[in-house]
């Protein structure tokens, strides 16, 4: 089932970790955590600077439907899941 945005939180930078933004997703029936690190921000769209959370906003839907896709491929019973480069790669 994909997953699709959750409108009632918005994404931001998670105090745990350096620059991580966490988000959340739905799959119609509960809600989904997703995080993706600063670093694979950085590894998909560049480097110009910008703040993490700033990177996420501009590539939001890219973002969104990798989650979506990587769920699908994925079992994640805690309902925690964190992309990485490979959820980017073709044929992800």
């Amino acid at each position: 089932m994909p997953l699709e945005r959750y409108t009632h939180g918005a994404p931001h930078h998670d105090a745990a970790t350096e620059g991580a933004i966490r988000f959340p997703m739905t799959n119609g029936q509960r809600v989904i955590g997703c995080e993706i690190g600063a670093d694979v921000l950085r590894q998909q769209f560049g480097d110009d600077g910008a703040d993490p959370l700033d990177v996420f906003l501009q590539h939001r839907s890219v973002i969104e439907a990798a989650a979506s896709r990587a769920y699908d491929r994925g079992t994640f019973p805690n309902d925690l899941m964190e992309l990485t480069a490979g959820d980017f790669a073709p044929g992800s």
